[in-house]
């Protein structure tokens, strides 16, 4: 552990804990690619980390 790492948990551990959920669903007419899945992928949850990025 490292030195004053614990006195940081303890100045947070009154804080309340926030949990987002975002069910999200994205449907693909046709067949598609495992590379064009993961591309699909990637993009929506590049878009919610950058939202989520500039919210905090």
């Amino acid at each position: 552990m490292v030195e004053g790492e614990d006195q940081d948990q303890d100045l947070h551990e009154d804080e309340p804990v926030i949990n987002y959920y975002f069910p999200v669903r994205v449907e693909v007419v046709g067949a598609l690619s495992d590379v064009e899945v993961q591309r699909i992928a990637e993009y929506v949850f590049g878009e919610f980390d950058q939202e989520l990025t500039t919210r905090i």
